[in-house]
């Protein structure tokens, strides 16, 4: 858990959210994104493996 939290403190420093109310709303998005990105990175390896 300490590895996504230093992930949300960078995307914190990168674009702070004007509204604060929508920091919850982005942080559960950036989850959602994140176990997406992971799947899509899984696949894309496996990709990569049959053709190299």
């Amino acid at each position: 858990m300490d590895f996504s939290s230093v992930i949300i403190s960078a995307l914190r420093s990168f674009r702070q959210p004007s509204n604060v109310g929508q920091a919850g709303v982005l942080r559960r998005r950036n989850l959602e994104n994140r176990a997406k990105c992971g799947k899509m990175v899984e696949k894309l390896s496996q990709v990569k493996a049959l053709i190299y």
